[in-house]
């Protein structure tokens, strides 16, 4: 008798199989389970044009994590209409882009999620994959027209039990003219074991960071989660620092109903962290009803300046659009940029700690908000920056900020 030769699709689940148990899982980031798997598949012909797993959670603030690839070549689909969204960020990888989303419970009541592939395969239990080309007169779900368009031919999900309360389900997209090979679901449905067992470790440790980045933002959540957790651990680095502080706080509060009041101030939060996640900073600390917030100089020669000003000047749009629901009592701030060294870290007493910056510069930057708001601007800028960005500004004046001695160039864009 001959002995039996593999088929491709034994190499393809030996192949995922051994990408899922490697050693090497464990040492990775928690947002970067999926780049191994696409490399897995595109080594052995599945040219994969988007990735997905979504996670129901434990969480008491969120209902589902999800984490989706694609690659850096292409957009990510909009998800600028989903109110459910509690964090959005999104990881460079060499190949690709992977979005993580953290989003609120009522998230799967939404229609948006109702009509979605992962509603029907939750509701199944069984995996299913649809050729495009027999799904589009009408669309058998609505994201089908946008996949379409950036040429998907197939697309599939595939559902991994999970111990209560936990649910866990991936979803695959190719532009291979034909699809997926032969077998492709029944190979991804026997590969679901695997994936259970190596996303398992992962979500203690995805729980922990998301929850410790509600409290302490992103950036200092992944220092906390890696250690950096010492009394007096300090490092100094430079920095743009931005304050931004929402004027007329005492009126509205007698204006408007505490319901009315908590939506606008949603609003503006969430339109400031948004804004500033995409352009690569992150709120450090809410201080009344104004925040801090960093734009941290990682790399030697990265631009921090231009993107913390892009922010700025996004923040402006994103609040005149949000300013639509609000004729009466529009939402008004003013906001301050400064650059300079400041030392990042571990302060405060030694059973209770606060990780965050302090230094000059961030005094600095609380003083020269108060010049916006004084002036009746949305934005300062101090000389700092000007010699970092490309972006006509006029002088503002000279001002001694209060608890410093010299004069400080003050600038405003035009």
């Amino acid at each position: 008798m001959s002995a039996k030769h593999p088929t491709q699709n034994d190499e393809l689940f030996s192949a995922l199989r051994d990408a899922l148990l490697s050693t090497s899982r464990l040492y990775e980031d928690s947002d970067a389970y999926l780049p191994p798997l696409v490399q897995c598949l595109q080594a052995h012909g599945v040219a994969v044009s988007g990735m997905s797993v979504v996670v129901r959670t434990a969480h008491p603030q969120l209902e589902m994590l999800v984490q989706r690839w694609h690659p850096s070549a292409t957009e990510e689909i909009s998800v600028d209409e989903v109110d459910t969204i509690a964090q959005h960020y999104a990881n460079q990888h060499a190949d690709g882009t992977t979005e993580v989303y953290l989003l609120k419970h009522g998230h799967s009541d939404q229609a948006l999620y109702q009509k979605s592939p992962f509603a029907a395969v939750e509701l199944s239990g069984s995996a299913q994959s649809w050729r495009l080309a027999e799904h589009l007169n009408p669309p058998r779900f609505p994201i089908f027209a946008n996949l379409a368009q950036r040429s998907v031919t197939e697309y599939c999900v595939v559902p991994v039990r999970m111990p209560e309360p936990y649910q866990l389900m991936l979803s695959i997209s190719t532009t291979n003219s034909g699809g997926f090979p032969p077998n492709f679901l029944s190979t991804m449905t026997q590969l679901a074991p695997y994936l259970r067992l190596s996303v398992a470790h992962k979500l203690e440790r995805i729980m922990m960071t998301e929850l410790l980045s509600a409290y302490l933002g992103r950036g200092t959540a992944q220092q906390v989660a890696a250690g950096r957790i010492r009394h007096g651990d300090l490092q100094s680095l430079e920095a743009v620092i931005g304050f931004i502080d929402l004027r007329g706080f005492t009126a509205l509060t007698q204006q408007l109903e505490s319901a009315d009041l908590l939506a606008l101030m949603s609003s503006f939060y969430g339109a400031i962290d948004k804004t500033l996640t995409r352009y690569g900073g992150e709120i450090l600390k809410f201080i009344g009803d104004g925040l801090l917030f960093v734009f941290p100089q990682v790399d030697e020669g990265a631009a921090v300046a231009p993107s913390a000003l892009d922010a700025l000047k996004e923040l402006r749009r994103r609040i005149d659009r949000a300013n639509t629901r609000y004729p009466e009592t529009p939402i008004r701030y003013a906001a301050a940029l400064h650059k300079g060294q400041v030392r990042y870290g571990n302060i405060g007493a030694p059973a209770r700690l606060d990780f965050t910056v302090i230094g000059a510069t961030v005094n600095r930057t609380v003083r020269l908000q108060e010049l916006a708001s004084d002036h009746d601007l949305d934005l300062v800028i101090s000389g700092s920056l000007t010699e970092s960005i490309d972006q006509p500004n006029r002088l503002l004046g000279r001002f001694t900020l209060t608890g410093f001695d010299s004069p400080l160039a003050v600038y405003t864009l035009d």
